[in-house]
């Protein structure tokens, strides 16, 4: 699972371009309910498909650190560590020079 840390938000992001300030927020809120569904067992299959959803619509940086979080979250639930920790590699690879670079960093320490 991810530190709470991990799965809060560092700091809003910008509209990207193309992208309508209601389409952003429709993601941003969508990106949350995903990671709830992520931390829940019964839901982190769930969760999975709608990061492959998501991951579709994530264009700024942040937003696809926010899909790997989910994807983490939800293989973790699931007890899938190795792919927990895939996850939060690719993440990690996206977040740099983002609010979530060190979180991210600190989560996958704890990967073996």
């Amino acid at each position: 699972a991810l530190p709470a840390a991990a799965a809060a938000s560092p700091a809003p992001v910008p509209v990207p371009a193309g992208m309508s300030a209601a389409d952003s927020a429709a993601l941003a809120r969508d990106l949350r309910s995903a990671l709830q569904h992520a931390s829940d067992e019964s839901t982190a299959r769930t969760a999975l498909a709608e990061a492959g959803a998501l991951a579709t619509r994530a264009t700024l940086p942040e937003d696809k650190v926010r899909v790997e979080m989910v994807r983490a979250q939800a293989y973790g639930t699931l007890g899938q560590d190795a792919r927990s920790c895939q996850a939060l590699r690719d993440g990690v690879a996206i977040a740099k020079g983002t609010g979530f670079e060190s979180a991210l960093t600190d989560a996958l320490a704890r990967c073996r």
